[in-house]
This record gives C-alpha cells, sequence and structure tokens, in this order.
C-alpha cells in the first residue's frame, strides 16, 4: 500500500503549518490516554481546514465533536460571519473542547451542542452550506439523511471513517462493519449527490448536493 504512517509523514511536514492549539489537543489526548486515533489528525485535518477555506461557507454542522479537533481546523478556516454547529453526546469531552476552543480565539464562531445528535438534528431548521460527520458509525445514515434534506444545492457533505481500517474487504464483517460497508454502496448510487471515496486516513467521503 502506497499511503502508509511514512507516507502521511510526509505529507505533514510537507504542508503548510497551523495553529498551536491543534498539538496541544494531541498532546492532552495521549497524555490522557484518550483515544488519540478519533481525533481527525493531522493532514485530514488540513484537508477539512483548506476545503472550507476555499468554500467559505457561512452555515457548517458537525456531528462527533471530540476534543474538537476537526472543529477547530473548520472554525479557523472560517469567514468572519461563518459559524459552526457542533454535536457532541458525551458531556466530559464536549467541557474538555470547550476548554481549546477558548484557546482558539475563534470561539465566537464555534455553537457547542451537548445531547443525542439525531435529536438535536430534527429540531434544527438551518440551511447548511457544509458538515462533517464523525460520531457513531452505525448511524451515519441517519445523520447524512437529516442532514442532507436540510443542505443547499451544491452544499457538501464529508463522512469519516468510511473504510474502517480496511474492514469493508474482510470477507466475514462485524455488524458495524456491515453498516458502513452498506452505507458506502448507497451513497455510490445515490442520485441526490455526487460522491467520491477517498483513501485518506481511514477513508472519508466528499459528498456534494445535486
Amino acid at each position: 500500500m502506497l499511503f502508509n504512517d511514512s507516507i502521511a509523514t510526509y505529507c505533514e511536514q510537507h504542508s503548510s503549518k497551523y495553529y498551536d492549539v491543534f498539538e496541544e489537543i494531541f498532546e492532552y489526548s495521549t497524555i490522557n490516554k484518550m483515544q488519540t486515533h478519533m481525533l481527525s489528525g493531522r493532514l485530514q485535518g488540513r484537508f477539512l481546514h483548506q476545503i472550507v477555506k476555499l468554500m467559505q461557507p457561512t452555515n457548517v454542522i458537525e456531528v462527533g465533536t471530540f476534543l474538537g479537533y476537526a472543529t477547530l481546523q473548520i472554525a479557523t478556516a472560517l469567514p468572519t460571519f461563518g459559524k459552526i454547529v457542533t454535536l457532541e453526546k458525551d458531556i466530559k469531552t464536549a467541557e474538555i473542547a470547550r476548554v481549546f476552543f477558548n484557546k482558539s480565539g475563534c470561539d465566537n464562531k464555534i455553537d457547542l451542542q451537548v445531547g443525542e445528535a439525531a435529536t438535536l438534528l430534527e429540531n434544527m431548521n438551518t440551511i447548511w452550506d457544509f458538515a462533517f460527520i464523525d460520531a457513531d458509525k452505525k448511524n451515519n445514515e441517519l445523520y447524512y439523511e437529516l442532514i442532507l434534506k436540510q443542505m443547499r444545492v451544491g452544499g457538501l457533505i464529508l463522512i469519516d471513517n468510511v473504510l474502517w481500517k480496511g474492514k469493508i474487504l474482510d470477507d466475514v464483517k462485524d455488524s458495524r462493519t456491515i453498516a458502513i460497508d452498506n452505507f458506502n454502496k448507497k451513497l455510490a448510487t445515490d442520485l441526490r449527490v455526487y460522491a467520491t471515496l477517498l483513501p485518506l486516513r481511514d477513508g472519508i467521503y466528499l459528498i456534494e448536493k445535486l
């Protein structure tokens, strides 16, 4: 496989530098043993940042905040009038994320809401320009459908971990892998969108609403 840890490191080293707060989040996660693999990753973070910087969306929705790494990659790229609503189920990680948001200097662009994502989404009537889904994988399709119906034409949805460490190619799959694989198949034939599955890190779907 061409894309491995060494290639990823090389790509990181040969990309533009960014805010110190991102490395602080990595350090905090590592020291406190908080599943660092759940962070978006340095290269994928830059990818998110640059897409948002190019797109300049006004209204962004994120499902799954964790420690706020991806949230801040998006928020720091937003225009002055842009805002990201980020949804997190776990109160503890949400409070930690708030600390990093306050440090970033762009906390005024972030609306962190704690609760069940599906319930929160059902009660929103915002027209979204951009979305990032990185939460419990079995509910990817539910989050996608709730967001898609409120996404503007030409808006983008990114979904993380769609390769699931390569398990989607296994002959025998567990229930979570089956759900991811079935959803990937749905996206590939969904005529409402134009979707491209990118082999970046653990796989990321780039979806444009038609």
